[in-house]
């Protein structure tokens, strides 16, 4: 079975999350937190040093990554993952607005898809 590009993208954010948690976990505890084979996690690592977003080295002792540089994260790979999961959300706190209303909305992924859910009359967004 074939996994979809936004399985592969959430997959890839959450690599990049626990290394940089963890830069000094081993490629088995990564492939056993990801619960994909080992093959998959060296691909996913290859693809992000691909693209300047990981550079890594092998302590050829003990097998373990090292993550020497990790930039900031990709907000537009944060935006692409759990979609699904973020515009219910998003649909389910815009229902709760009444017009008349002023709202924060932070600048995560999940918090500006609020706006597009917005139907009731006059409402104030700061952001």
């Amino acid at each position: 079975m074939r996994v979809s590009d936004a399985d592969i993208r959430e997959r890839r954010a959450n690599l990049i999350q626990i290394l940089q948690n963890d830069a000094d976990i081993s490629l088995a505890e990564l492939s056993s937190v990801l619960e994909v084979s080992e093959s998959t996690v060296r691909r996913d690592m290859n693809y992000l040093k691909e693209r300047n977003i990981l550079s890594t080295s092998i302590k050829n002792s003990n097998g373990q990554f090292t993550t020497n540089f990790v930039p900031e994260f990709d907000n537009d790979l944060m935006f692409n993952t759990k979609v699904e999961e973020k515009e219910a959300i998003a649909k389910e706190a815009a229902s709760m607005l009444e017009s008349g209303d002023v709202v924060y909305i932070n600048s995560s992924s999940t918090a500006l898809r609020v706006i597009k859910y917005i139907t009731c009359g006059f409402v104030t967004v700061i952001t």
